[in-house]
């Protein structure tokens, strides 16, 4: 069941203000005393007993041997970690274990674009390069973890590096690496958080029967779109019911809207590929709106060029991603069309 729901946690950026671990589970004594145990095995047990959701990557298979007598919850998680190379994330009211990878590359001369492609490719994430990302520069590592390599690569440079969902943008900055995180909200985009906190356990359930369960407990409309026809098995515990949504729509390559009335509803994703080497930007955002179905409004002063290599990627992170690498300004009104412009300067801001 962990690597039945991994890929939803994994992605999901909760916007909460604060961590949803209260403070009592965080400080919750943990005894523990293990011979050769398979980490996966270790943290379902501290879980179950602390009713505390903790998820490891399916591709982590650690063996820990280790022996805790009354450690706070969060030490003790620590400590796993340390014990089996890992880390661990607070991920809304969800930690996970990750591993994180490791790189060695010695390169002289090499073009900055193609250093970072290739430190970034274990991401899986497309990568948007503002025009200003040129040049060539040299490198040398050993088996360094990956972050660390571009933060300095970053630093060397002046760069940063944004993440809009799917996609990360490389521009100059201030030396910031930041590779996962969510595109901004639609006007129309259910961004609640909190709320009543329920426990689920589906296995093969039509997503509509899934709804109607979260609608009944709820007392508010849960819908799923007409053309959403998958299913869905999930177990999940004590989660805040906005936090519960948004899984299964991560599961199930969905998005979760608000209509007018306040019906909440999980529709389709639309995805967008796009392979373009240096064309008019005005053409990316074009080809972009084509795709998603969009209306596409671009003002004076939208000039530049523009390369992208984009495959299979929400509409929305490409779009605010590209907007992000040239300055740009997007705007998605409540009528669901793009409005692009120039960002304007400080002093014109209201």
């Amino acid at each position: 069941m962990r690597i039945a729901i991994f890929a939803a946690l994994a992605g999901l950026a909760v916007a909460s203000v604060a961590s949803a671990q209260d403070k009592g589970k965080r400080s919750a004594p943990v005894d523990l005393a293990v011979s050769d145990g398979d980490l996966g095995d270790v943290v379902d047990e501290i879980g179950r007993k602390l009713r505390v959701n903790i998820i490891v990557e399916p591709d982590i298979h650690e063996k820990l041997t280790i022996t805790l007598e009354k450690t706070p919850l969060i030490d003790a998680l620590a400590a796993i970690a340390s014990a089996t190379g890992c880390e661990v994330e607070e991920r809304g009211p969800i930690f996970v274990f990750t591993q994180p990878p490791r790189v060695t590359l010695e390169v002289q001369d090499e073009e900055v674009r193609s250093i970072f492609d290739r430190l970034l490719e274990p991401t899986g994430k497309s990568v948007i390069f503002s025009p200003r990302v040129i040049g060539k520069t040299s490198v040398s590592w050993k088996d360094v973890p990956r972050k660390k390599a571009l933060a300095e690569l970053c630093e060397k440079l002046s760069l940063q590096i944004d993440c809009r969902g799917d996609v990360l943008v490389v521009r100059p900055g201030k030396a910031s690496v930041v590779l996962s995180g969510e595109t901004r909200p639609s006007p129309s985009a259910f961004v609640e958080n909190g709320g009543k906190k329920l426990s689920v356990a589906f296995e093969e359930a039509p997503l509509s029967q899934v709804c109607a369960y979260l609608s009944d407990k709820l007392g508010r409309k849960i819908s799923c779109a007409q053309d959403v026809s998958e299913k869905v098995t999930i177990s999940l515990r004590e989660i805040p019911w906005p936090d519960m949504v948004r899984v299964v729509a991560k599961m199930l390559d969905c998005t979760v809207e608000k209509d007018a009335d306040g019906t909440v509803q999980i529709a389709k994703l639309r995805r967008v590929t796009v392979s373009l080497d240096e064309v008019p930007v005005r053409t990316c955002f074009q080809k972009i709106a084509e795709q998603a179905k969009k209306k596409c409004f671009i003002g004076d002063g939208v000039d530049g060029k523009a390369t992208l290599s984009l495959e299979n990627v929400p509409w929305r992170d490409a779009a605010f991603a590209l907007a992000l690498a040239h300055d740009l300004e997007l705007r998605e009104k409540p009528d669901g069309s793009l409005d692009i412009a120039p960002k304007p300067a400080a002093g014109d801001r209201r």
